[in-house]
């Protein structure tokens, strides 16, 4: 998954349309930069707005990488609250 679908969606939790609409872009700009892995420095001002002003954890890195979906913050999360079987 490239940064630009990363950070739209598994951090914004949006579909292209939404964050097209969000940026004052079209929807297949957004497929654009989903293909080609990188937001215009323009626009990853607004992609950090956007998270900041709705309370989401940001960092920026993730426009340059996007974190692996198995080291997630969810998913890390989500692997400490299940139980374990005991071990033989």
């Amino acid at each position: 998954m490239t940064p630009v679908a990363h950070i739209r969606r598994r951090v914004l939790k949006m579909t292209q349309v939404q964050l097209a609409a969000a940026l004052k872009v079209s929807q297949p700009t957004v497929c654009r930069w989903e293909r080609q892995g990188l937001f215009p420095a323009e626009y990853q001002r607004r992609v950090r707005a956007l998270a900041r002003a709705a309370g989401l954890p940001w960092s920026d890195s993730w426009f340059l990488d996007a974190p692996h979906a198995a080291a997630s913050p969810q998913r890390l999360a989500g692997a400490a609250a299940e139980p374990r079987e005991a071990e033989p």
